[in-house]
């Protein structure tokens, strides 16, 4: 069997030492809920952070934020689809997204002509 990184279509990159929080934007029943949220890991195809509040698994969110990488800092504003979230031990949770679409401001990627993201 594959190990996780093997079946990965991109690489993953640690989050540095000193990256800041990120905000996580979604919907409830009650309306729009912000969390902050901290990165561990990212990739072109999604993004791994720890929050204090379970996510459902499908629940479409908005990351928005500044990356931190050893050579400088990339604005982050993207809409992700929750495709893991599982306790992280500590009592807050480990949530595992994968990118839908760049949104304005965000870091340039391969975009279409018609604004997509392709399918990584």
């Amino acid at each position: 069997m594959a190990s996780n990184a093997e079946r990965r279509r991109h690489p993953r990159t640690k989050a540095l030492p000193s990256q800041r929080d990120l905000t996580l934007i979604y919907g409830t029943p009650d309306g729009p809920s912000v969390l902050e949220a901290r990165c561990r890991d990212y990739s072109e195809g999604g993004i791994q952070l720890e929050v204090e509040t379970r996510l459902p698994l499908g629940a479409t969110v908005e990351i928005v934020g500044d990356i931190e990488g050893v050579n400088g800092t990339q604005p982050l504003r993207r809409r992700g689809t929750v495709r893991r979230c599982s306790p992280n031990g500590f009592g807050g949770y480990l949530v595992g997204l994968s990118y839908e679409s760049i949104l304005n401001g965000s870091s340039p990627e391969a975009v279409s002509e018609n604004g997509d993201v392709p399918d990584y």
